[in-house]
Parts: structure tokens; sequence; C-alpha cells
């Protein structure tokens, strides 16, 4: 049963697609921004404490509809939304979600707020170490000048950050395997001879298409002014700025309070102004990157579904095959080239999968379709109490 089946069983007046229509939606992003607390007070009272905005939203439905609309909205499933047309090499469309997944969010605001509730139910975890690994990778013209092709380059980083003074942090890097993107670059490799190596930068840089061994790279950066020890802890980057354990650990759940905090902190950065499209990367970071607790990202995530100018992108995989929704947000830079940045989450957990940057061109208004220019993708990022890897130098 879909959206608008489920309200015409309980209001049989009402119209086929109002689900799709302006009040529809609002009653719908209503149902989703209800607090655990307010989904609590139902199960245990039998009635829900909402604020007095959900109660006009939810005066439009029984309450047995509005029980099962939120059932339906937030039971498991992404969906089988395709994404839009973005460019050659933009992320698959997930095929093979059954056809009774429930429905997927509609808007970037619904997309946000189902995130943070996913998100919020998951267990509060610590460990001695908060352990980061991406890997970033950009595409890199090569072959002969006749016919010259793309590959992506990737390279894998790993943070393992001590959480308490009694560790030591560490953090390694390793070259990628490279390979063609496109259809028409694997067309073009393959006239190339199917080389399975390219040296670049005068000869000092050689990309296979193997992996190769770890190495042990330098750690983030002690706080500011503090004295050099074997295990200091390590500081992040944030909204502009270095942040410390301490400060990510103080950050606000709530997320007006938690926007005004990152907006403050872009305001006294000397490198980013404060705007909706700063904002949505800032908080990206706290979605993503860093060791904050469930209820800092759900509070980033409800705060992400304020900020205006995200758009929904629908069912993808990234760059390793993993399903996931994506939202972009599309900015014109300096130069005058559009770019949009896509996150990509997955919304059974609400686990961050990748980040994508992509070019839009430099037309009046962004392009339909572009080009891939940075793929981010996060293999892992949790709290463990498992010793870090040993790394040979």
């Amino acid at each position: 049963m879909n959206i608008d089946e489920l309200i015409r069983t309980a209001r049989p007046h009402t119209s086929a697609g109002w689900a799709g229509s302006d009040r529809g939606q609002q009653v719908l992003e209503g149902v989703v921004a209800a607090t655990p607390a307010d989904r609590t007070a139902r199960a245990t009272t039998g009635r829900t404490r909402r604020p007095a905005l959900r109660i006009a939203m939810a005066a439009a439905l029984p309450a047995a509809a509005l029980t099962a609309a939120a059932a339906v909205f937030l039971a498991g499933g992404t969906g089988t939304t395709p994404p839009r047309a973005e460019g050659t090499t933009s992320p698959r469309v997930d095929a093979t979600a059954p056809a009774t997944a429930a429905p997927a969010p509609q808007t970037a605001r619904q997309f946000f707020l189902v995130a943070a509730a996913r998100t919020e139910a998951g267990a509060a975890t610590r460990g001695r170490y908060w352990v980061l690994s991406k890997e970033h990778a950009e595409p890199i013209q090569v072959g002969p000048a006749t016919r010259p092709y793309d590959i992506l380059y990737p390279l894998g980083i790993e943070y393992w950050d001590a959480m308490s003074p009694a560790y030591a942090s560490t953090a390694r890097r390793r070259n990628g395997a490279a390979g063609p993107i496109t259809a028409e670059d694997i067309a073009a490799w393959k006239a190339d001879g199917s080389p399975t190596r390219w040296t670049l930068a005068d000869g000092k840089l050689v990309i296979t298409t193997e992996p190769g061994p770890w190495m042990p790279m330098a750690g983030r950066p002690a706080p500011r002014g503090s004295r050099e020890q074997a295990h200091q802890l390590p500081t992040y980057e944030l909204a502009g700025g270095q942040v410390t354990l301490a400060q990510l650990n103080a950050l606000p759940t709530e997320p007006r309070t938690l926007r005004r905090k990152l907006s403050d902190m872009l305001g006294r950065s000397e490198v980013q102004l404060a705007n909706d499209h700063t904002l949505f990367v800032a908080v990206k970071q706290l979605v993503s990157d860093l060791p904050v607790s469930p209820q800092v990202r759900a509070a980033a995530y409800r705060t992400l579904a304020e900020v205006k100018g995200a758009t929904m992108l629908g069912t993808v995989q990234d760059r390793n095959g993993r399903t996931g929704t994506a939202v972009g947000f599309v900015r014109k830079d300096d130069g005058g080239r559009w770019y949009q940045t896509r996150l990509i989450v997955d919304l059974a957990t609400g686990q961050a999968l990748a980040e994508e940057i992509w070019d839009l061109g430099s037309g009046r208004k962004p392009a339909a379709t572009g080009t891939l220019r940075s793929s981010d993708l996060v293999v892992r990022a949790e709290f463990t109490d498992d010793a870090p890897p040993t790394t040979e130098k």
C-alpha cells in the first residue's frame, strides 16, 4: 500500500495524489519530524506530545492514519526513486531494490529527517579509538595525445584517533587501484593496449591498477599551544577552524542551537564565509567524518533539513557499489563555474557513504549533466577498542 492508498483508506473522500500535494507533503514532513520523545509518548500513553505546528499539520489526518503513515515512511528501505541525470559517470540507479520497498523521501528535507531518526536510534558507542577510513579519488587524463582518456586515481587515508591520552593516535595511507571511468574511457584504454600502470608528473608519480601497500603518514594536528607529547589528543577541522575533542563533545544536540553555533564559527573563520553552502559543508562533516554522539549527528541532519538549496537526487550506488540515497547542493564558484556537492547516505542506518563533487559547467544556469571531479568514500567510521594496525615504514 502506498501513501495515497493509505490516506484514502483512512479518509475515503481524499482525492488521489493528495499525498504528493503541498499539503500532503507538509503532513508527511510533520510525521517524520516527530522526535523520539514524541514517539515514546505515543507508545506509552496513546497520546503524542507535539509542538503546536505539528498539531496543526496532524489535524488533517485521523490518529490511526498518522501512526500508519509514520510506520510506512520510517520502516526500512530507501525505495527505488531514480537519480536525476547528472552526467555519464553518475552513480548507478539501484535496479535490485524490491518492488514492495517503502516509499522513498520525496524532498531533501524529508531525507534529512529520516536520516536523523535512523541515526538517533543507533546505539551510543564509545571506544579507545575513533577510526575514519576514507578513499579520495579524482579523474586524471592519461593515454596518447590522439586519444586521451580519464582514469580514476584513488588515495586511501585512515586515521586511528585516540580518545584518551593513555593511547597513541596513528594514521596511514596508500595508493588505490586506478582504472578507466566511463564506457568511452574503457574503449580508449583498450585501444591504448589496456595498460596496468601510468607514469605522471615528469616520471615521479606511478599509478597502477593494483592497490599499493599501506604507508605511515602524519596524523591530525595537536591543539594550538599544547606541549609536544607522545600521546596528544587530535584536533579536527570544522566550520573553517580547528576544534578539540572536548569541543566536539560539547556541541549542542538541539538543531537550532547547533546551527547558531556553526554559523558563529563560520563567521569567525578567516577562510570561509557564513552562507547556506558553507553551513551545508560544515554540517556534512559532522554526519560523515567526526567522532560525535548519535544525538549530535541526528541534530546535524535536522540542521541540514532547514538549510536552503539542497535537492533530492534519488537512490544510487556509490563507487563501491553500496546502495544509498543522494542529495545535492549546487553553487557557483569564484571562477563562474557551477559545482554540485552530493552526499550519499544509507537511510537504513543514517550512515554517510560518500561525497561527490560534480562540475556542471559555466553557463548562465547549471547544466543538466556534468563531470565527476572528486569522490570521497567513507569506508569505515566508528569507535573501536581494537588496536591500530601496524604499518611498515
